[in-house]
């Protein structure tokens, strides 16, 4: 066995010479991407050839990341990444990098933005508040004291990098009637349910007061809205009232000129029985009120009410020089025109007796001496 010569079984290796070929792009990613929304997905995909097969890394901004998967087929290597929930710290620059063993480099580069609306700025005399701009992302505005928000307070960045809404503002307004009346002239009946409006706007809400004839108004009049209200409107009510509404930048006003019918009426109802005496002048009152004021007419009943000795003024009748002829029934009532309607209150009847002027003396003596016995029997109490 020493001198035996054995001989194996020839293998064979077949040798393929190729030429060598620098790594090359096949495809890649565009060379940027807009990231729509914060939690969007993203996917990058790079393909390269070359001989012998080149090996695939990614970075991002010049440091390393881990490849999602990488496959070599059919002359190829392709390298994956993919960031599933993409946010604003992943935004940049991330280059797919293919090498062989030859030592030979290609890459290609792609800028991952993160869509944003920029910094929508804040308002003169206002501010904002939020300091992120990316999609989806929202800001919120405010003024400072004195001024009011004209706009939106809210804004939203929408995608493709636009702001929802318009650019809010913030003003101050003098105080302003809402709505004034066609004529300051109010014309209403006694008792009547009366409101005077005043609705203001501005900025500060303005103060509403309320004045008569130059003087402040008791708050109790007042209701919520700033109206001033009459639950049953008096004739004493009437008069000029203002309302005025004022705030840090200003004053406004409106007047009403308020007139207070009353229907004509008795106030207190004449005697129905007046003794009058001869030659003495007889007075007789009817006491009649109203506004406007009304027209007070006279009657006496189958006679007629002479001019020459018969007076009216006012609201009285005065007989010069009473006579017998005068005696009878008198009667005396109010006329008055109201807008469209005739008022006319129910006639008062009076009877006048005439006496002579000897029984108003004897009347007054009788007055005096009753009057004596009244003082004697005060002295006598006083003395006991």
């Amino acid at each position: 066995m020493d001198r035996e010569k054995i001989i194996t079984n020839a293998e064979f290796i077949m040798i393929d010479v190729e030429d060598v070929v620098n790594p090359y792009i096949v495809s890649s990613p565009p060379s940027e991407i807009r990231v729509q929304s914060i939690g969007d997905s993203v996917n990058l995909a790079c393909s390269a050839g070359s001989a012998p097969l080149p090996d695939g890394k990614w970075f991002k901004d010049g440091r390393p990341v881990v490849p999602t998967a990488i496959r070599q087929e059919q002359k190829l290597t392709t390298s994956k990444l993919v960031i599933d929930q993409f946010k604003a710290s992943d935004s940049g620059i991330y280059t797919c990098l293919f090498h062989n063993d030859k030592n030979r480099t290609v890459e290609a580069d792609t800028n991952l933005i993160l869509v944003n609306c920029g910094d929508p700025g804040a308002p003169i005399n206002g501010q904002k508040l939020g300091s992120s701009y990316w999609t989806g992302e929202s800001v919120t505005f405010i003024c400072h004291p004195g001024y009011r928000l004209i706009g939106p307070a809210v804004r939203r960045c929408l995608p493709f990098g636009k702001w929802s809404g318009v650019q809010p503002s913030c003003i101050s307004e003098k105080p302003h009637f809402i709505s004034k009346p066609s004529s300051s002239a109010v014309t209403v009946r006694e008792k009547q349910h009366v409101i005077l409006p005043c609705k203001a706007a501005g900025f500060p809400h303005p103060v509403i007061t309320w004045y008569k004839n130059g003087v402040a108004i008791e708050e109790k009049q007042l209701v919520e809205t700033g109206h001033l209200e009459f639950k049953e409107i008096q004739f004493e009510d009437r008069g000029m009232y203002t309302c005025t509404a004022e705030n840090l930048l200003g004053r406004d006003q409106l007047s009403y000129n308020i007139t207070v019918q009353v229907p004509a009426k008795f106030v207190t109802k004449p005697e129905k029985f007046v003794t009058a005496y001869k030659s003495r002048d007889t007075l007789i009152k009817c006491d009649i009120f109203g506004y406007p004021t009304p027209e007070v007419k006279w009657k006496r009943s189958e006679k007629t009410i002479s001019v020459d000795r018969h007076v009216i003024s006012g609201n009285n009748l005065t007989i010069k020089n009473t006579t017998e002829e005068d005696k009878g029934t008198f009667s005396c009532w109010g006329v008055q025109q109201l807008d469209r309607e005739k008022i006319k209150t129910d006639p008062e009847l009076i009877t006048i007796e005439v006496e002579d002027v000897g029984k108003l003396r004897i009347c007054v003596k009788r007055k005096y001496l009753r009057q004596l016995k009244v003082e004697y029997f005060l002295r006598f109490i006083a003395g006991w």
